[in-house]
Order: structure tokens, then C-alpha cells, then sequence
């Protein structure tokens, strides 16, 4: 069976008075998954036991520049409330230090801490950050409490490092020295500023989520599109959701809900969206309960009537309203 792939072209909406005003676009994302033990059977993570009595730094790479920005945490799978009791975030030097002075508190509805009830995510306030496109961020969680299993991403190809006890304002990084690479409850990093014309959403499987990669490397192909872009002068963003194993029609546990289930919250409703490249449906041959045919395939990758007016031909184009 051939890989499928299809891009999906949102019309921009002008603003008001043909002016270009300040706002919200994705900047960075990472498609969270039920807690596992992983997909690679050489690897470990920290989402099954959970996290507790210790910070989590995890880093990342932005994809536009903006004026501030904010942070998006899930609890999508967890089975209880999860409280944050509190976050940083910084531009990253090397392993898990940060560079001096840009260290900068995280608040939620002005309160250090917050609450993440179950099935849910929650959007920090604006944290005031100037930044560029391509740069390097460390976000610090802290968790006194249990968190019970954490809502995570299993193949981040990225570090994220753990200590015992609060050190989100911990430039050096010295004490954290557990690590693994996954994401935990991070998923999503918004940039405000009026220079990006919109977000593309690279949404597959294994080939999207770069598995395999360098580590730390930022050398997935969306991480080489986005500089592509930024070399350009686009001033597009690129947005990653893909799920390594990921299947259109079948959920998996180790592999992450269908791509049919997911679609709308890692791709519709990410902010200022604006193109999808969807890259998938390899996986499913291995469906088996039930056995998937290629045109069920087919058509799970095909439009949805009721939210899409489509053009036919290779590229479709997916209008809103």
C-alpha cells in the first residue's frame, strides 16, 4: 500500500480595514497520547507511574517569532485533576540550562498554580518573551502532588529532564538529571504578533513525528520545512502533530487515537491555522479488529462532507466560512 498524503489550504481571513492586527498563532504543538510504556521497545518514560515532588523541564523549538506567548497544558487521558504548582519558561542553552535574564513565571488566570481537571486542557496568560522564529525554549513544570498517569507524547526526539523538588527557577540545570525523551503534558506553544500569516499543521505518523531522528537535533521534516519557511521570508508556522504508528481508522494504545478522532483538536483547532499536510495511513494495513480495506482508507483520508466544500484533484482545498 502507498503512503497517502494530502494538503488541506485554508483561506485566510483579512482583518478588519485590510490592517494586520496582533494575534494568536501556533508556534509549536505536540499531539498527546494515553500514558504507555512506548512505542519503541528500547525506550522508557514517565507516563504511566506519573510525576510527583519533582520539576520537569522539557524543551522545544518555536516556529515564529512573536511579542509574548503562551502555553498550552493537557490532561486529556488522566482519570483525576492534575495541579501544576507552577511554571517557567526561558530560552534554552545547553541540556537544561537556560540563558540568564530570560527566565519568566508562568500564571494561569493570574495564579502561579492551577488545576487541569481531567479530560481537559488549560491555557496560561500571556507571558511577556520576545522571541524568533527557530528559537529554542525550555518550559518547567513543577508538581508537588501526584499526577497520577500523565498525558504525554511518547517520541518527542527531544531531552526532557527531571529533578526532586521545585527548580523552575533554576538556570544551571544541574540537578536535573533524569531524563527521557518524551513530552509530559505540554502541548502547545502560541506566539503573539501580527507578522505570521498562519500556521501549517503537518499531521501524520511516524515520518511526521520524525521518529528515529537525531535527538535534540530539531531535524524532523517539519522542523526543515519550518526553516525552509523562514528562510523564504513565509512567515508561515509549522505545527507537528503527528503520532509515531498513528492509523487513520484504529486506535491503539501505544500508537494514539485514530487520526479520524484527533483530527479536529491537533489540527482544526489549533490557532491561526491556515494549511494541513496530512502524511498517513501505512499504518492501518496493520489493523485487525476489524480488517481495514484500502478504499475504507481511502475514504477516511477523503473530505468530510458536512465541515468542507473540497476541489477535487491531488492538492484539496478546504474553505471556511
Amino acid at each position: 500500500m502507498r503512503l497517502a498524503a494530502l494538503t488541506l489550504a485554508f483561506t485566510a481571513v483579512p482583518a478588519q480595514g485590510g490592517t494586520t492586527q496582533p494575534r494568536w498563532t501556533g508556534a509549536w504543538a505536540a499531539a498527546v497520547q494515553q500514558p504507555s510504556p512506548g512505542g519503541l521497545p528500547w525506550s522508557s518514560n514517565w507516563s504511566e507511574q506519573g510525576i510527583e515532588r519533582h520539576s520537569v523541564r522539557q524543551v522545544l523549538r518555536v516556529t515564529g517569532p512573536g511579542a509574548a506567548l503562551r502555553i498550552t497544558i493537557s490532561n486529556r487521558y488522566g482519570t483525576a485533576p492534575v495541579t501544576v504548582n507552577g511554571a517557567t519558561i526561558a530560552k534554552a542553552a545547553t541540556g537544561a540550562a537556560v540563558r540568564p535574564g530570560t527566565l519568566r513565571a508562568v500564571t494561569f488566570s493570574r495564579r502561579a498554580d492551577a488545576v487541569v481537571e481531567a479530560g481537559q486542557e488549560l491555557v496560561s496568560d500571556p507571558i511577556p518573551l520576545r522571541l524568533e522564529a527557530l528559537d529554542r525554549l525550555a518550559v518547567t513544570l513543577h508538581f508537588h502532588g501526584a499526577t497520577g498517569p500523565a498525558t504525554f507524547h511518547d517520541i518527542s526526539s527531544a531531552t526532557s529532564y527531571r529533578a526532586s523538588g521545585d527548580h523552575r527557577f533554576d538556570p544551571r540545570g544541574t540537578d536535573f538529571t533524569d531524563t527521557t525523551q518524551s513530552w509530559y503534558f505540554l502541548s502547545g506553544v502560541d506566539v503573539l504578533g501580527a507578522s505570521a500569516r498562519g500556521a501549517v499543521v503537518t499531521f501524520g505518523d511516524s515520518v511526521t513525528d520524525g521518529t528515529a531522528s537525531t535527538p535534540d537535533a530539531d531535524n524532523r521534516y517539519p522542523d526543515q520545512l519550518a526553516e525552509r519557511l523562514v528562510a523564504s521570508g513565509a512567515r508561515l508556522t509549522v505545527l507537528n502533530s503527528g503520532i509515531s504508528g498513528n492509523r487513520v481508522l484504529c486506535d491503539h494504545p501505544l500508537f494514539g487515537e485514530r487520526a479520524l478522532a484527533r483530527f479536529q483538536r491537533d489540527v482544526l483547532d489549533k490557532p491561526g491555522v491556515r494549511t494541513v499536510i496530512v502524511m498517513a495511513g501505512i499504518n492501518d494495513i496493520t489493523c485487525r479488529d476489524p480488517d481495514v480495506t484500502a478504499d475504507q482508507i481511502i475514504a477516511g483520508l477523503g473530505p468530510r462532507p458536512r465541515r468542507s466544500r473540497l476541489q477535487q484533484g491531488p492538492t484539496a482545498v478546504l474553505s471556511r466560512p
